[in-house]
């Protein structure tokens, strides 16, 4: 049985029960409920910052930590050793934060390098800040 079975019969779901995917929407469902909106676009850098990525996701500590620790050689964070943040911004809701990463994502280089040079002129690396 899987978790929308179990939704569509409206069984009690014990989070034990939940694949990974289906804990973390309900997780941000259930901060949702408190009143609590957290979504963000991130862009992560390698040390030399030479490689831009741009994500989105409603923790950044989390996912960041996911970056760092990402044992899929295949991924694009892997290959590129991916894991400094110079640059976030949080969103009410998680349709501008995906708006806002596709626009991103469509823009040059230069103009990314610009979005961060405003908010983080140094470049400083965030990932302290966030954790």
């Amino acid at each position: 049985m899987n978790d929308l079975s179990l939704a569509r019969r409206r069984i009690p779901i014990v989070p034990g029960m939940l694949s990974k995917k289906y804990k973390s929407i309900l997780s941000t469902f259930m901060s949702m409920q408190n009143g609590s909106y957290n979504f963000y676009v991130y862009i992560l850098t390698n040390k030399n910052k030479t490689v831009l990525y741009t994500g989105v996701t409603n923790d950044v500590a989390a996912r960041l930590y996911q970056h760092i620790n990402n044992t899929n050689t295949h991924s694009f964070t892997f290959r590129y050793n991916v894991q400094y943040l110079p640059f976030f911004e949080r969103f009410q809701f998680i349709q501008h934060a995906i708006s806002r990463e596709k626009e991103i994502k469509g823009w040059s280089r230069n103009k990314k390098i610009d979005l961060i040079n405003s908010m983080n002129p140094e470049w400083k690396f965030l990932n302290d800040e966030v954790n």
